[in-house]
C-alpha cells in the first residue's frame, strides 16, 4: 500500500463517519512516518493494520472498551525482530494522538506492533 491507496482508504471511512478528522490525521501521518523509517513508498501486508489504526483511535477516543489480547499474544510482540521500530511507532502515535496513552490498551499496541 502506498500513501494514495492509503489516502483514499481513509477518505472512504471518514466519508461514512468511522473515523474521526484527528484519527485520519494521526493515522496518516503514521503511515508516512513508517515510509521514511523503513525507506520505502509501497508498505506491503499493511493495509490491516492502518485501517484499524484509525477506527482502534476513534473507538478509544469515544471511551468504547477494547478487549485486550491475552498474555502470550503479547509476550510473541515484544519478543519480535521488529519490536524496537514498533515502539518507535507507537511513541510517535502517542505524540501525534496527544492524548491518554495507548500503551494502556493493548490492543492498539499489538495493533501497531504488528508489521
Amino acid at each position: 500500500m502506498n500513501m494514495e491507496d492509503y489516502r483514499k482508504r481513509l477518505d472512504i471511512l471518514i466519508e461514512q463517519s468511522v473515523i474521526t478528522k484527528t484519527a485520519y490525521d494521526v493515522a496518516f501521518s503514521a503511515f508516512d512516518e513508517l515510509t521514511k523509517i523503513l525507506g520505502k513508498s509501497d508498505i506491503t501486508q499493511a493495509e490491516m493494520l492502518f485501517t484499524h489504526l484509525p477506527m482502534a483511535l476513534t473507538r478509544t477516543n469515544s471511551g468504547e472498551e477494547v478487549e485486550k489480547p491475552n498474555d502470550a499474544i503479547m509476550e510473541e510482540v515484544r519478543a519480535s525482530e521488529h519490536f524496537d521500530t514498533a515502539q518507535a511507532q507507537v511513541d510517535f502515535v502517542e505524540r501525534k494522538w496527544g492524548k491518554d496513552s495507548l500503551m494502556a490498551n493493548d490492543n492498539i499496541y499489538i495493533c501497531i506492533t504488528q508489521r
